[in-house]
């Protein structure tokens, strides 16, 4: 039977880090074959003293904020046992998930997203563009598969609930260590691009979480625009797919939608139509009923300028640190 170290790393969560401490110790799994370690990435509110009070976890407090990457890195060092499962500190583990992980002959499993156990207006505009962004998973949903190399870019994933062996992990920390790490890298996809090209991610719908989504307008905001700069960091590249469907084409309608409405001799009630207008288009392609419709039509302006001013600040950040690079070098 295999012995798994469950990792969670936290940052400011008082409000969730009880509910997945609770739902991890409820697992059916013999409780000396797991152990649970909170890496507190330098919290400021309550998230500490809430850990401290529950027996059967270890709680390593950074001094400091260091990102999710060095925070995930300093529980699997300190870690026990020779295999790794991360949790996400907003989620919930179905009680089986160490017992479907032991049965799985892979050395890299990507678990499930069931979906957040409070459908938001976030929560669904993002699901309506998953599916049309990752339609081939959504076609075979429950069907597992193994994430590859090949179609690493078309494929969803995420270190919500990523099992690993120790070998492999630091394998590919010792790969991410040569990078630039920052806040503005998109460190769960590099950590997951550095794994796939050891070994193939299988990602299973047996593995599975629900999770809880931002229940704070602010909070959800500030984490789609913190999206736009890491989507960059890594996508920002001609021979990648999304290069041209995220970034290059959408920005091009956008700068030319903002083009027109400013030099077009147009009377601004009619401008204003023509911008419903676009949103209702885009809004019928999204949407899957009529609920989904009015939802995703007045979140799809909001969460298109927050994210792609994202992305604005994203290229910028890029092409500074490229330039910063080439100056080193020099």
């Amino acid at each position: 039977m295999k012995q798994i170290s469950i990792v969670i790393p936290a940052y400011n969560e008082e409000k969730f880090i009880g509910k997945t401490i609770e739902s991890i110790q409820s697992i059916h799994y013999p409780r000396d074959h797991f152990e649970i370690i909170v890496v507190s990435d330098g919290s400021t509110d309550q998230t500490n003293e809430i850990i401290k009070k529950i027996q059967g976890v270890r709680l390593i407090e950074l001094p400091e904020n260091v990102g999710r990457v060095k925070c995930r890195q300093k529980g699997a060092e300190t870690a026990l046992y020779p295999n790794i499962l991360f949790i996400d500190s907003h989620a919930v583990v179905d009680p089986e998930i160490l017992t479907i992980l032991n049965r799985l002959d892979a050395e890299v499993v990507s678990g499930y997203i069931l979906g957040t156990e409070k459908i938001t207006p976030f929560e669904t505009f993002y699901l309506s563009i998953r599916k049309i962004i990752f339609f081939k998973f959504y076609r075979n949903y429950n069907i597992p598969f193994y994430l590859t190399p090949d179609n690493f870019d078309s494929m969803p994933k995420g270190t919500t609930a990523l099992y690993v062996t120790k070998e492999r992990l630091f394998d590919a920390y010792a790969e991410l260590s040569q990078a630039n790490i920052d806040k503005y890298t998109s460190d769960d996809i590099k950590l997951l691009r550095a794994i796939v090209k050891q070994v193939p991610i299988l990602v299973h719908p047996a593995v599975k979480i629900t999770y809880y989504a931002r229940t704070s307008f602010r909070a959800s905001i500030k984490h789609l625009f913190e999206r736009g700069p890491k989507f960059v960091d890594y996508y920002l590249d001609p021979s990648k797919r999304y290069f041209w469907l995220v970034i290059i084409f959408p920005l091009f309608v956008i700068f030319s939608t903002i083009a027109a409405m400013l030099l077009l001799p147009l009377l601004l009630p009619i401008k204003i139509l023509t911008l419903v207008c676009m949103d209702v288009i885009l809004t019928l392609l999204l949407a899957r009923s009529l609920r989904e419709f009015f939802t995703i039509f007045y979140m799809l302006p909001l969460c298109a300028a927050v994210f792609y001013a994202g992305v604005i600040m994203g290229i910028f950040v890029k092409l500074l640190r490229t330039k910063n690079i080439i100056a080193s070098q020099s």
